[in-house]
C-alpha cells in the first residue's frame, strides 16, 4: 500500500513511517519544511498545495499526522493556522467543514 503520512518529521510521524515500512508499505514522507527524510515538501495551510499534491500523487492512504506539537504555547495565530489545516484537510477529502 502507498501510504502519505504528514507530519513525517515528528515525533508519531517518525515512528508511524518506521512501522509502516516495517510492515511492507511504500511510505511517502510530507513535512512542511526541507528535511532528511521528506519525500514532499508543501504548506497544508495552502488550498492549492495539498490539492496539486492530492492529484499528482496516488496514494491508497494519507495518515494526517500534522499539528502543533506545544499547543500551551500561547500562540493563538498558530491555532487558527492549525484549525484551519484541519477544515482544509477536511474539505479537500470531501467532508462537511464549517467556516
Amino acid at each position: 500500500m502507498r501510504v502519505l503520512v504528514t507530519g513525517s518529521e515528528g515525533f508519531t510521524g517518525r515512528f508511524m513511517c518506521e512501522a509502516l515500512e516495517s510492515a511492507g508499505h511504500a511510505v511517502v514522507r510530507a513535512s512542511h519544511r526541507r528535511a532528511e527524510h521528506s519525500d514532499l515538501v508543501f504548506d497544508l495551510t495552502s488550498r492549492d498545495e495539498t490539492l496539486a499534491v492530492l492529484a499528482d500523487c496516488d496514494f491508497d492512504a494519507v495518515v494526517h499526522l500534522a499539528a502543533i506539537a506545544f499547543v500551551g504555547h500561547g500562540d493563538v495565530d498558530e491555532l487558527v493556522r492549525a484549525a484551519e489545516r484541519q477544515r482544509r484537510f477536511r474539505a479537500v477529502r470531501g467532508e462537511h467543514t464549517h467556516p
